[in-house]
């Protein structure tokens, strides 16, 4: 008797830490994503007017919204690209935030505007802080 619920308790230890290293390992590759993103629109910021400047949301929390933003340019010839991995982040973290049940803070978050100054991509919060 002692052996099964010795057995039964091993069994339960190995399901959870198995799913902790699942969820860590879902977590690492929707930073993945993130990362990979803003690192990509960071190799080309130029831009010759504001309208090539833009806003990208990053992630998602629970109760809606996203975690983060950054700005990138147009310009930059890999775009597509950042805007595609960005766009799989949230995708990622929704999906993510439903199957843990995750639980989050609802306080927005405004985006910042992407403006061009000196040719260079920047954000209007990056302005007003110098």
């Amino acid at each position: 008797m002692k052996f099964f619920f010795l057995l039964i308790f091993v069994l339960t230890i190995g399901s959870a830490l198995a799913e902790t290293s699942t969820q860590i390992r879902e977590e690492d590759a929707i930073s993945g994503l993130e990362t990979a993103s803003m690192n990509l629109a960071q190799g080309d910021m130029s831009c010759l007017s504001s309208r090539q400047c833009v806003t990208i949301s990053l992630g998602s929390k629970a109760c809606g919204g996203p975690q983060s933003y950054f700005i990138a340019s147009r310009r930059n010839f890999n775009f597509n690209e950042v805007a595609s991995l960005a766009i799989r982040s949230v995708s990622r973290e929704m999906m993510y935030n439903r199957k843990y049940h995750v639980i989050s803070t609802c306080t927005a978050i405004m985006p910042p505007k992407g403006v061009c100054v000196n040719s260079v991509c920047t954000s209007t919060l990056s302005i007003d802080n110098n």
